[in-house]
């Protein structure tokens, strides 16, 4: 597995990333959030809900305009891989488990590109040979 996703699977989520995830969940839940809102709520500097809002629109998962932020249309799971790697990571952990104990020496599967296959494709090297086809 790369290294680096590797390392975004096993390192806990910093206080910025834990800060972006409630800003993205908080706009999601109701559709929009003015900006002095989220600087209330989580208790932190104007600035810094700008730096962090400004992070998530050039992940493309929330839009800043005039004062207020927005979901973006495109779906946030197609939007920001970081975001999901970090979502239910315990009930995607569990499940690439149940999953690893269903396949086989010798056997082929297909993974995509979603975030529990990350977790399962950790464990796939104990049941070598196998033959994986991913995109």
């Amino acid at each position: 597995m790369d290294e680096k996703i590797e390392a975004k699977l096993s390192a806990p989520p910093s206080k910025q990333n834990l800060r972006r995830d409630a800003i993205t969940e908080r706009v999601l839940e109701v559709g929009f959030v003015r900006i002095d809102t989220l600087v209330d709520e989580l208790d932190v500097s104007r600035m810094t809900v700008h730096r962090d809002l400004d992070a998530l629109e050039a992940r493309g998962v929330l839009r800043k305009s005039r004062g207020v932020v927005t979901a973006v249309a495109s779906s946030l799971f197609e939007a920001s891989t970081d975001y999901r790697l970090r979502q239910q990571s315990a009930e995607k952990r569990a499940i690439a488990n149940l999953a690893f104990d269903l396949i086989e020496p010798g056997e082929a599967i297909v993974l995509d590109d979603f975030t529990t296959g990350l977790n399962l494709a950790e464990l796939l090297r104990q049941k070598e040979p196998l033959t994986v086809i991913t995109n």
